[in-house]
């Protein structure tokens, strides 16, 4: 492994995970962004409302360099 690849967790909620496991571990350059991972694995962008990096919100355009785990949740319905 380089110093340019690291391994990361993701994590994909409820409503996400339909076809996958719910967790996948992926390796990733340290420039990619949550908009890459979702069309790496092929998620419905329109499904995904925000992205959680090692516990802190960040935006979908923002670098996993040294991340360790990104969640995906999705939009939540309510009344």
């Amino acid at each position: 492994m380089t110093d340019s690849i690291q391994t990361i967790e993701v994590v994909l909620s409820s409503g996400l995970a339909e076809k996958r496991c719910g967790k996948i571990r992926l390796e990733i350059s340290k420039d990619e962004t949550p908009v890459s991972i979702i069309e790496r694995l092929d998620l419905h962008f329109d499904l995904v409302n925000s992205v959680i990096a090692d516990g802190s919100f960040i935006s979908f355009a923002t670098p996993l360099d040294g991340v360790k785990k990104l969640v995906f949740l999705p939009h939540l319905g309510g009344g």
